[in-house]
Order: C-alpha cells, then structure tokens, then sequence
C-alpha cells in the first residue's frame, strides 16, 4: 500500500512538473512575441517618423522656393 502510494506521489509529482514546464514555455512564446511586436512596432515608428521628415524637408524646400520667386 504504502508503495503504490509513493508511486502515485511520484506520478502527481511529475505531472506538476511537466504543468510548470508547460507553462514556463508558454510564458517565455508570450514573451518573445510580445518582444517581436515591440520590434515591428518600434520599426513602423520610424519609419513613419522618416517619412515625416521627408514630407517636412520637401515642404521646406518648396517654401524656400517660393520665396525666392516673389523676391525675385
């Protein structure tokens, strides 16, 4: 009796441990995606910031362009 209560103990036991295992893994997939996305998003962000900057520039150009035509 004592036996088969030591085996199921041990059976419980690893049961618990493959749960943790499984849920160790899920974390760490939850983490490395939500690091992934942060990535892109940052990435997205500059980019856009990038094409702020040109649109920007442009204007610049376009409005220092126009000022030497009335002065002109």
């Amino acid at each position: 009796m004592q036996a088969a209560c030591e085996k199921r103990s041990e059976e419980i036991q690893s049961i618990r441990v493959a749960k943790l295992k499984q849920t160790a893994s899920k974390q760490y997939r939850a983490s490395s995606m939500q690091a992934a996305c942060k990535k892109r998003s940052e990435e997205i962000q500059s980019i856009r910031v990038a094409k702020l900057e040109q649109t920007a520039s442009k204007q610049c150009a376009s409005s220092v362009r126009e000022a030497f035509r009335r002065d002109s």
